[in-house]
């Protein structure tokens, strides 16, 4: 393909993803589950007709996203709305402005680390339901009372609480939308008797939680946490870890996390666009890197003290990650 070609895909693809999330937080894409006539579309979602049809007509031709029937309506494409509204709200919305301040950082200057916590938060609202398995493998590894570290707005106790009427979970994040939202989930599925939130650091855990009941917990939990530790190489999820099994000695953590595809001494690997995506993420937003093979992370486990008692892997098309279940 010619470098032109290259280059007009690029800026295609970049303005199709701003087109997108705009249609996402017009309301558009929600609707567009269901096929279309056009002037109903612009009705009912508020944009003028022309303009929208020469939007979908923009998008149907440059992407798989959204398609055009043969009965000239309009309807979502290859992906169903929860993936691509989740997608869209945390690369696009969250992330976007921290990537350009990525490429254009320098030594001097450094990287402009802002992320719109808002849209990130948004963002994990659509993941609601998908931590099902997730819950019931805790659930059959007879977790019962749960310290869930970096809830977001969608929290796994809910899942568990759901499963489990004896069951009773304390969700922790930093975030003040992530919390927001996740009591508003809380409420809304009538758990507030069993589970609850606080926004808090979770280095900053022993000033939420006492003594007492860090003994209570059967379990902790961390979904997509330890990957925010790693700015300064490894030596802050070490800490971290360190902090946790001085706070819940012997105590048991599952941890999800991903493996990262950008590490210069990685093996070769299929491309995993995903993976490459959250990993440049990683990097413009201060976090850094995560270790990229299951031996790396369990090295990082042992030098904080801790040990990896049993790892589950999945190689999806578009990212590695894993359940890790620690003793700390």
């Amino acid at each position: 393909m010619p470098a032109e070609a290259n280059l007009v895909a690029v800026i295609e693809g970049h303005f199709a993803s701003e087109l997108l999330l705009g249609l996402l937080r017009a309301g558009t894409l929600k609707l567009l589950e269901r096929p279309w006539r056009i002037d109903d579309l612009s009705l009912a979602c508020g944009i003028e007709t022309a303009a929208l049809k020469r939007c979908l007509d923009y998008l149907t031709d440059a992407t798989t996203v959204i398609v055009r029937l043969k009965n000239g309506r309009y309807q979502l494409g290859e992906c169903g709305f929860a993936e691509l509204a989740f997608q869209l709200e945390k690369f696009i919305g969250a992330y976007g402005g921290s990537i350009r301040g990525l490429g254009a950082a320098h030594e001097a200057k450094g990287i402009d680390h802002r992320t719109d916590q808002e849209a990130l938060a948004t963002a994990f609202s659509y993941t609601a339901g998908t931590g099902t398995p997730i819950a019931q493998h805790l659930h059959r590894a007879g977790v019962g009372k749960m310290l869930e570290l970096g809830c977001g707005s969608e929290p796994l106790a809910i899942q568990m609480a759901l499963l489990d009427d004896r069951f009773e979970g304390l969700c922790i994040d930093s975030s003040a939308p992530m919390c927001r939202l996740a009591a508003r989930r809380i409420r809304s599925t009538g758990l507030r008797s069993r589970v609850r939130v606080e926004r808090a650091r979770v280095q900053d855990i022993r000033s939420v939680v006492s003594a007492p009941e860090r003994r209570s917990y059967d379990a902790l939990f961390g979904r997509s946490i330890l990957n925010t530790l790693f700015g300064g190489c490894s030596s802050e999820a070490v800490s971290f870890l360190v902090g946790l099994r001085s706070a819940f000695p012997n105590c048991r953590a599952f941890f999800i996390d991903y493996y990262s595809e950008l590490h210069a001494k990685r093996p070769k690997l299929p491309a995993r666009r995903v993976a490459r995506l959250q990993d440049l993420v990683q990097m413009a937003s201060g976090q850094g890197l995560p270790p990229s093979n299951r031996g790396a992370w369990a090295a990082l486990y042992n030098d904080a003290g801790c040990r990896l008692a049993a790892a589950r892997d999945f190689n999806d098309r578009d990212i590695r990650w894993f359940i890790h279940e620690v003793h700390l």
